[in-house]
């Protein structure tokens, strides 16, 4: 088999696998238990999604929580914030917010991600953590965050989702 022939069937391979990890999505919410180092495991669950070459992207997230995703999603969430402008203000705020914060992590042998430092400051996780998959990523909180999160009063999901007929849950 000539090189060509070998270097397509491997890009079809890696394209295929891709398109497989697109269709799966993470649900469900998890405790784990972070060490002094600041690594936890990820559930086997949610290891199943994450691509086989062990890495994942952990970036600033919204409300206070770290977003993770697998490597085939982050490249498009980077492609897409890539477009955002850059003489605007507010897009080169995104782009510095979500792409400046990102840090490519590796699961180890025994299926941990190490959350860098920086990043556990962001979303203050000092202790405890919770994940929550939420479709495309999983978000990480410090626990205390996530306990508290459900007490703000403008968000209560009955209401929200009463005024958001076209999602028919």
């Amino acid at each position: 088999m000539a090189l060509e022939e070998k270097n397509e069937i491997v890009l079809e391979d890696a394209s295929a696998k891709e398109e497989n990890l697109e269709g799966l999505s993470f649900s469900g919410t998890y405790t784990p238990k972070i060490d002094e180092k600041g690594r936890f495991f990820i559930p086997g669950k949610f290891r199943d999604i994450l691509d086989n070459e062990g890495t994942c992207t952990i970036t600033h997230g919204l409300d206070g929580c770290l977003w993770l995703y697998s490597q085939p999603v982050w490249k498009k969430v980077f492609a897409n914030l890539s477009k955002l402008s850059d003489t605007k203000k507010g897009d080169r705020y995104l782009k510095r917010f979500f792409l400046g914060g990102a840090k490519e992590c590796e699961l180890d042998k025994q299926g941990r991600v190490l959350i860098p430092p920086d990043l556990r400051a962001f979303a203050n996780i000092e202790g405890d953590i919770q994940l929550v998959g939420v479709g495309n990523k999983i978000e990480i909180w410090a626990q205390d965050s996530w306990t508290g999160y459900g007490e703000d009063d403008d968000l209560d999901a009955e209401y929200i989702a009463e005024n958001l007929e076209e999602l028919e849950l």
